[in-house]
């Protein structure tokens, strides 16, 4: 008898995270509805068209930015290595 309780009890767990889950599916599914309306009418003025491609050209150029950084702190942690290895060599 205490195992089929204990089955029981399991079951309604996953019932109710089934339906935890599902609900909030369903609230994702709406947000992405708004969000998408809200591009498609930004999409469909000329100026928020405009302020979109600067968006997007901003993204890309703060991944340039990241990149480059990445490449110019790694050149210089190569030169202070070779500026000590040259001075160690110079003692």
């Amino acid at each position: 008898m205490h195992t089929f309780i204990v089955f029981i009890y399991l079951f309604i767990y996953c019932v109710l995270q089934a339906m935890c889950k599902d609900i909030d599916r369903q609230r994702e599914i709406e947000r992405l509805k708004c969000e998408n309306d809200l591009l498609s009418k930004r999409i469909n003025n000329r100026d928020s068209l405009n302020i979109i491609q600067l968006e997007a050209k901003n993204t890309r150029l703060e991944q340039e930015k990241r990149s480059l950084q990445l490449i110019i702190d790694a050149l210089c942690t190569k030169i202070n290595k070779d500026s000590e290895h040259e001075l160690k060599e110079a003692c």
